[in-house]
């Protein structure tokens, strides 16, 4: 019996970490895509779709419609009241991840890795055909530097006020997610994470980040796992 995969590899990090410059540069990489097979994965949120990212990352829906959703159907739910739209959510469904085989990205809060995690671990016990990978890559960036970049953003008092609902929101998700995140303590025997220590979000063409986009994209031609 063939044996196929699903290799999903989440970006975890705190806001203005450089997640989203991390993940624009492996997209938009037509070598790397072209070797690795690598898709974005896309799950289900309320909230619009950034113009400034070009890539397509939600399912998007309106508040009514993912309150509706059945909850036995989902693998996840994060629920965030923000200063911009309000009330926000996020979520993923079984069947986003169930026809999937092959190499995706995605960025996810620490939170919903732990659930991924706990499903991941739940279909390789009931899959007989199929082995699901789930992987991290843990961008760290200290405060000082995330919160700078945070400022450069403001234009008016909700932004402000904006930035520190993310920093309490970080705060929390993060300590809430402690299983996952003691995973990061041992990144160097342990090849379900790769570790990014990062001080810098904005300039892509910066030696340090350039040399962070390598390891990362090294790290995924290492660990993806092809159908047998």
């Amino acid at each position: 019996m063939k044996l196929r995969y699903l290799n999903l590899y989440c970006i975890v990090a705190k806001t203005k970490s450089g997640k989203d410059s991390y993940l624009d540069a492996i997209l938009s990489d037509k070598k790397f895509i072209k070797e690795t097979k690598i898709s974005i994965f896309k799950y289900g949120t309320t909230k619009k779709h950034h113009p400034k990212y070009n890539r397509q990352e939600y399912y998007i829906f309106n508040n009514q419609d993912a309150e509706a959703l059945d909850y036995n159907t989902l693998i996840e739910m994060r629920s965030y009241y923000t200063i911009s739209e309000g009330l926000v959510h996020y979520f993923t469904k079984e069947t986003d991840l169930l026809p999937l085989t092959g190499n995706y990205i995605c960025i996810a809060a620490p939170t919903q890795y732990e659930r991924y995690r706990i499903w991941f671990d739940n279909a390789n016990i009931k899959s007989t055909n199929k082995k699901y990978n789930l992987k991290m890559i843990y961008i760290n960036s200290s405060t000082k530097d995330r919160i700078k970049r945070m400022l450069n953003t403001i234009e008016e008092e909700a932004d402000l006020a904006e930035i520190c609902r993310r920093i309490i929101q970080d705060k929390n998700d993060f300590e809430n997610a402690k299983k996952s995140l003691d995973e990061i303590s041992n990144p160097i025997i342990n090849d379900s994470v790769c570790y990014i220590e990062s001080s810098f979000c904005e300039d892509t063409q910066n030696e340090q980040f350039q040399k962070n986009l390598k390891k990362i994209q090294d790290y995924i031609r290492i660990t993806s796992k092809k159908d047998d």
